[in-house]
C-alpha cells in the first residue's frame, strides 16, 4: 500500500490543500476521519444506511467549505465532529418518528464491532449495551460515543456538543447510570 504524500501532514495542511482543489489531500482527510464520522453519524441516526448517506453529505460539505477553515481556532477534528453532529441531528429531527425506534439485531452489532466499546464483549453483551446506549437521549448518546467510543476528551466533547465541560461531565454521569440500570434490568453483569 502506497502512502499518500499527505500521510505525514497535519489536518490543517491537508485542508489548505483541499481548498486549492487537491483530491489527494481530501482523500487523506476522508481516510483519517471517515470511520469516526461514520460511527458518530450511526450513533445519532441509529441506521447504517442513513449514516453512510450523511458521511457523503458531510465530506461534500468539507470539500466545498475547506477554503473557510481557519487553523488555530479549534482542532480540525473537533470542527469536523461538530459539523457531523449538527448535520445528523438535523436529519434525525426531520425523520424523528421513523428513525428513533430501530430494531437492534446481530447485523447492527457486527457493523459496530470496530467501535472500541464493543471489543471486549460477547455478542449478547454487545446487543444489550447497544440497546442501552441507543435508548439514551441524543446528547447523552453522543457524549458516550465521543468520550468512551472514540476516546475524545471531555473538553473536546463539550466543544462538539456546544456545552460546558461541567454539563458534558453531567451528561456522561447520567448516561452511565442509565446504562448501568438498563444492563442490570436486562440481566447483563457489569
Amino acid at each position: 500500500m502506497t502512502l499518500s504524500r499527505f500521510a505525514t501532514e497535519s489536518d490543517d495542511v491537508c485542508v489548505a490543500s483541499v481548498a486549492r482543489g487537491d483530491q489527494a489531500a481530501f482523500a487523506e482527510l476522508v481516510k483519517r476521519h471517515g470511520g469516526r464520522v461514520l460511527r458518530l453519524a450511526q450513533r445519532i441516526l441509529l441506521n447504517r444506511a442513513d449514516a453512510e448517506d450523511a458521511l457523503q453529505d458531510i465530506f461534500e460539505k468539507i470539500w466545498c467549505e475547506s477554503k473557510n477553515w481557519k487553523p488555530g481556532r479549534a482542532k480540525y477534528s473537533t470542527w469536523l465532529y461538530r459539523v457531523t453532529f449538527n448535520h445528523c441531528l438535523n436529519l434525525a429531527k426531520k425523520n424523528e418518528k421513523s428513525k428513533w425506534n430501530v430494531a437492534i439485531d446481530e447485523h447492527t452489532v457486527i457493523e459496530s464491532e470496530d467501535d472500541p466499546i464493543f471489543k471486549v464483549m460477547d455478542s449478547q453483551q454487545r446487543i444489550s449495551l447497544l440497546k442501552a446506549v441507543n435508548s439514551l437521549n441524543v446528547n447523552q448518546r453522543i457524549a458516550v460515543t465521543l468520550f468512551y467510543g472514540q476516546g475524545i476528551s471531555v473538553i473536546e466533547s463539550s466543544e462538539i456538543l456546544n456545552l460546558s465541560v461541567k454539563a458534558t461531565e453531567s451528561l456522561l454521569m447520567r448516561a452511565k447510570k442509565r446504562i448501568r440500570d438498563l444492563l442490570y434490568e436486562s440481566g447483563v453483569s457489569q
